[in-house]
Order: C-alpha cells, then structure tokens, then sequence
C-alpha cells in the first residue's frame, strides 16, 4: 500500500502542477470515450504484461551513459523483469527506482499507451480470447493519435522540468 500511496501522492503533486495539461487531456479523453474507459478497467486483467512493458520501456531509455555493447533491449529488459518478478520486494524495487527517475505522470502515460496497445492488439487476435469476446476495439481501444498526442504532451513537459537541465550550472 505505500507503494501506491507513494505514486498516488506523487501524481497529485504533478497533475495539481505542471502536469495539469495532461490531466485535462487525460479526462477529456474519458469523458469522449466513457464506454473504453469502462471497458479499459473491465479488460484490464492484461495489466501483469502491460505494467511489464511500462517499465521495460522506462528502464530501457535509462541506459543513456551505458556503453552501447552493453545496452540490453526492451525485450530483454521486459524478460529480466518478468524473471525477477517473483522475488520480494522486486516490484516496489523498480517503481521506486521508475519513480525517482521519471515523473509520476510519465509512468501513468506510458502505462496508458502500452494497456490501450496491449487491448487492441488482443481485441483484434484471431480467435478472439475469451474474455475479449464481444468486444470490438471502438469498445475497448482509444483513438491511437489522441493517446499518442498525451504521451507527447507529457513528455514534453518532463524534458522541460527535469532532463534540459545543465547539472554543469549546479
């Protein structure tokens, strides 16, 4: 529970700041689309693979000042976590890690783009899993340029805050 209190204090702080932009795209888009957004939390049992290629994501645009030889890639970074996930403590691990490295609302987006991808691509599998079954993606599936337009909007905003600054100046 202080993992999610963590997050949720976290993502108050920035959507209640800077991140206020995102937030209103963010809720603009559930208030277009309400039946995905019920329908994103009712199909959301794929969030075990989503949540795993959230942090792989993150991880693997952390490895800027590893030497290139050594840069694992986000396939391997996802099949490290999913091998790491059993030992205790691993989750909170690496969102801590995610959370000291990234924004909160980085982290919120990036899982929004990979869950909103990851239903897609199982509403639209041939057979169709069972649990998808009678759902059509303009059910389950925001628009792919707005959800993409939010991650950009996001990403923005953090480059703006926290990476485009010059430690020389320290």
């Amino acid at each position: 529970m202080q993992l999610l209190d963590l997050l949720g204090m976290k993502l108050f702080e920035e959507l209640h700041a800077q991140y206020r932009p995102v937030l209103r795209d963010i809720m603009a888009l559930e208030k277009e689309y309400p039946v995905v957004a019920q329908n994103q939390v009712k199909l959301s049992d794929t969030d075990v693979r989503v949540m795993g290629n959230t942090q792989a994501s993150l991880l693997y645009s952390m490895q800027g000042f590893v030497p290139e030889e050594k840069q694992r890639t986000r396939r391997e970074i996802r099949d490290a976590l999913l091998a790491l996930q059993h030992i205790p403590g691993h989750r909170t691990v690496v969102v801590t890690l995610l959370l000291e490295s990234f924004s909160a609302t980085i982290y919120m987006v990036e899982h929004l783009f990979f869950l909103n991808r990851e239903i897609a691509r199982r509403v639209n599998e041939k057979p169709q899993p069972e649990e998808f079954r009678g759902y059509t993606e303009a059910d389950c599936v925001y628009p792919t340029e707005r959800v993409d337009a939010i991650v950009s909007s996001a990403y923005a905003i953090w480059k703006e805050g926290y990476v485009l600054q010059d430690a020389r100046k320290k």
